[in-house]
């Protein structure tokens, strides 16, 4: 469960002026070209350079082992395992980092589309186009569910902040960082939006087969 110092800080997060919740797809595209960083293509899609991450980087990505997973995970050179120390200063640092940020931009939707085992996120970005990214990708809910909406895992994506390995414990400036006992999946030092999508993933991966659904790496939000 999300503990309530974790709780107290996400909503204070949440509750500042610089915060966009739910912004349209037309809201997030004039913002993401406004703000550079994106371009509209020829026939007005949008497109997004990601620096020197074009995909996954799968050595800077950690499962926290805690009282959840550490008897749960099959842990290896896939699944590394992080300190909850570690965890705990750089989510520190990530809402930080994020608060004094000019915009953010938050999605609150839903990922598997049975309502029986179907996960209610919210994503949290300092860009807009990562927000638009995920407005595409995750079920979007209708006004009624949104009232109701209440997230069961977090994501805070910080692209612009990077890790200190040698004051993080971290592999390199980039971290991908799942806490299963906090719910909350913390990236940064990559613009790549994919690592959104894929932990989201392995969220379900590890939820899913204790419900006896079998879960399969595939994605249609239509």
């Amino acid at each position: 469960m999300i503990s309530a110092k974790i709780d107290d800080s996400l909503k204070s997060l949440l509750s500042g002026s610089n915060v966009t919740i739910q912004a349209s797809v037309a809201e997030l595209t004039e913002k993401a070209v406004a703000r550079g960083e994106a371009k509209l293509s020829a026939d007005g899609a949008i497109t997004a350079r990601t620096g020197k991450y074009t995909g996954r980087s799968p050595k800077d990505k950690f499962i926290v082992e805690d009282a959840v997973s550490k008897d749960k995970v099959d842990w290896g050179s896939t699944n590394s395992p992080i300190s909850e120390e570690i965890f705990d200063s750089l989510y520190t640092k990530v809402i930080d980092h994020l608060k004094i940020k000019d915009e953010l931009f938050v999605f609150k939707g839903f990922a598997g589309a049975d309502k029986d085992s179907q996960l209610s996120i919210q994503v949290i970005n300092e860009l807009a186009w990562q927000n638009l990214f995920v407005h595409q990708l995750f079920i979007r809910p209708t006004e009624e569910e949104l009232k109701a909406h209440e997230s069961q895992f977090t994501i805070l994506a910080a692209p612009s902040f990077k890790a200190d390995p040698k004051v993080d414990g971290t592999n390199s400036e980039t971290f991908i960082i799942v806490s299963l006992e906090k719910r909350i999946v913390l990236i940064g030092g990559t613009e790549y939006a994919g690592e959104m999508k894929k932990s989201i993933f392995s969220v379900m991966n590890f939820l899913l087969p204790e419900q006896g659904i079998l879960s399969m790496h595939c994605s249609a939000n239509v």
